[in-house]
């Protein structure tokens, strides 16, 4: 269902972060960071995406850039 709601519509940040749950749950973490960071570039304020990219990020345990994921795009560090 998630595949026919992105064909419907590829900019709904929310449709790829669901989906990037789903990947992440399945263990799938390429392809969860992938969704993740496109539902983040598409809504760069909305803390899920970030969440989702963090939690990818952790799945692939790339550690030191973990903590970059939590962070909103807007805010400067």
């Amino acid at each position: 269902m998630l595949l026919q709601a992105i064909d419907m519509d590829p900019t709904n940040a929310t449709i790829l972060a669901n989906r990037s749950l789903c990947w992440i749950r399945l263990g799938q973490a390429e392809q969860a960071l992938t969704d993740a960071r496109e539902a983040r570039r598409l809504d760069p304020k909305w803390s899920k995406a970030c969440y989702r990219e963090g939690a990818a990020l952790r799945l692939l345990q790339v550690l030191p850039i973990l903590f970059l994921g939590f962070i909103p795009i807007t805010t400067s560090l």
